[in-house]
């Protein structure tokens, strides 16, 4: 997963991102696994093959902690 990008007081977040922090991601064979292996492997994070709730949980987690204090976001 990329890294956000700041600029000054807006974030630009990825796709992938971008689905998680606005609620529209479903659970499916669709999301990219490499994706999410990066996103791990950058917070130290293990998890089970298939538990992909807890995943998406700690991926949103992040993110919304990255957008703490940010005045806007903007999508690419």
């Amino acid at each position: 997963m990329e890294k956000p990008l700041l600029t000054g007081r807006t974030i630009y977040l990825s796709g992938l991102a971008e689905r998680i922090v606005k609620h529209e991601i479903t659970i499916n064979r669709k999301l990219n696994t490499r994706e999410i292996r990066e996103f791990l492997s950058d917070n130290n994070e293990t998890v089970e093959t298939g538990d992909m709730l807890r995943i998406l949980k700690l991926m949103r987690e992040k993110i919304l902690k990255d957008l703490n204090h940010k005045m806007e976001i903007s999508f690419y």
